[in-house]
């Protein structure tokens, strides 16, 4: 098989994964909106000079691989304040980004073409092999000590039931234990996490994590009879100190790290009745939350930038 043929495939593949995530509602339309009016904000931000003035050098460069990062990402806003420069070539680049919506393991092909390019390049979210509900359940057991998983068979009162698969937004609330033919093979069943902030709401916490870092936290509410949509009642940029414990952001680090992850998000559920926290899901091909202000969201980006391109110069340093 030619280049061409190799690329149009993972192209096709990668369209057909995000495809039947799209969840086209009231919050897939503002989404939509504030993307445009962002993207307009930014305009051909690569003809223009960096407006951060960032540390990187303007030759720092960076590709995605195996799959271009729209718009539309986290990762890509968060560059336009930078001095990275996108390009399409994984050989020349200095920075080498996984942008791959697979929820487990890389395919082969991916793997044999990382091994094969060429010169020292620092390679971002390379290590994230499975962002499967089961996996990210796993590694928190271990490094938080105590369980967000159930028995469907045996666990007695509510919990969650929802797809294993990265990006599907299913969750709904199930009455357990259920017999064994009632068990869905492709869903997990997890701890109902008492998140509600007050009758009507419900409250999350999205963690930003880059490279060891947590710049921000988007502190979300929803409706509580929506509380596993998309769709934000509204969202407020906070701190990681001001709403977690010094203990709590070193597990929340440990957990990223053992997940592989260097650049995206988590989602974090605080229960209201024994203040544990829980790690529901991990994103490794984050977007942002767009139901931020404008202002809010732009300056979230560029905090973002800032030390996705620390990171990256930290690193190119160690090389050299």
């Amino acid at each position: 098989m030619n280049e061409g043929s190799s690329k149009f495939r993972l192209w096709r593949d990668y369209y057909r994964q995000i495809s039947h995530r799209i969840h086209f509602d009231r919050g897939f339309i503002s989404s939509a909106i504030m993307v445009g009016r962002v993207f307009l904000h930014y305009g051909f931000p690569r003809l223009k000079p960096s407006a951060s003035g960032g540390v990187a050098s303007k030759k720092t460069s960076l590709a995605f691989y195996p799959n271009p990062a729209g718009a539309w990402y986290t990762i890509w806003m968060a560059l336009q304040s930078t001095g990275i420069k996108i390009t399409s070539s994984t050989e020349d680049a200095d920075v080498v980004f996984i942008f791959d919506d697979r929820t487990e393991n890389m395919s082969s092909e991916i793997q044999a073409t990382l091994e094969n390019i060429e010169g020292d390049k620092v390679y971002v979210n390379s290590n994230v092999l499975d962002i499967s509900k089961t996996h990210v359940a796993d590694v928190f057991q271990k490094i938080f000590g105590y369980p967000l998983s159930v028995d469907p068979l045996t666990y007695k009162g509510q919990a969650v039931c929802k797809s294993d698969e990265n990006g599907m937004h299913d969750g709904h609330i199930i009455d357990l234990p259920i017999a064994p033919h009632e068990v869905k093979t492709d869903s997990v069943y997890q701890v109902l996490v008492d998140s509600t902030f007050n009758r009507a709401q419900s409250e999350d916490l999205r963690i930003t994590y880059v490279f060891g870092e947590i710049p921000i936290v988007y502190h979300k509410f929803k409706k509580l009879n929506q509380r596993f949509g998309t769709t934000y009642l509204s969202t407020t940029v906070k701190r990681a100190d001001d709403v977690f414990s010094s203990d709590e952001l070193r597990e929340i680090v440990g957990f990223c790290e053992a997940m592989g992850l260097d650049f995206g998000s988590a989602d974090v559920m605080r229960d209201k009745g024994s203040g544990k926290i829980y790690i529901v899901d991990v994103n490794k091909t984050c977007m942002p939350v767009l139901s931020l202000p404008k202002a809010d969201l732009l300056g979230a980006m560029e905090t973002l930038g800032e030390v996705f391109e620390r990171g990256v110069e930290a690193r190119l340093a160690s090389m050299s």
